[in-house]
């Protein structure tokens, strides 16, 4: 009996598993979308659903999600050395973290859904979001740099500063809450 159990936890974990992989843009693309294949790392790929996307290298600095509305990312980072990069297009769900840890600031120009609580961790430059932020999830900054929250924000959950500073343009750039 205890064997039949053990075995029935298992494969109930094992189908609750989601994978993931790590993409890095490397910009290597004929244009600057993130549905081209060339533009990530080993050519062969693009990103989906719960992939973690790391944004690295000065080409195609300007560059425009036209993958599928609302997909989930299970984070956006920016690697030291990466130029000032500039994220556009649909909006996505994040249900990872931001981290910025290239001197440059970093510009989030495309929507943001919070599934949860994110942290924005301003590591070594700043974070501009100029796009709304949705969702149910709260916001954490952290790292000594700053986060600018431009847009009229509505995601639900409590704002939190444990370092660094927020710099807010719009009243409602702190969300519903």
């Amino acid at each position: 009996m205890k064997m039949r159990t053990t075995l029935a936890f298992s494969l109930a974990f094992c189908v609750t598993l989601v994978y993931s992989a790590d993409r890095t843009w490397d910009g290597g693309g004929t244009a600057a979308n993130w549905s081209l294949a060339a533009n990530w790392d080993g050519d062969a790929t693009v990103p989906s659903v719960n992939d973690a996307l790391f944004f690295a290298g000065t080409y195609r600095l300007s560059n425009t999600n036209d993958l599928a509305e609302g997909l989930a990312f299970s984070g956006l980072s920016f690697s030291s050395g990466a130029g000032a990069f500039s994220l556009w297009g649909n909006a996505i769900t994040l249900g990872g973290n931001v981290v910025n840890n290239d001197g440059d600031t970093q510009t989030l120009n495309l929507p943001i859904a919070l599934d949860a609580t994110r942290t924005f961790n301003a590591v070594s430059g700043n974070i501009a979001v100029s796009n709304t932020v949705s969702g149910a999830g709260g916001l954490t900054k952290e790292g000594a740099f700053t986060l600018y929250l431009t847009a009229s924000n509505t995601y639900d959950g409590v704002t939190t500063l444990n370092t660094g500073t927020v710099v807010i343009a719009d009243a409602n750039a702190l969300g519903s809450t």
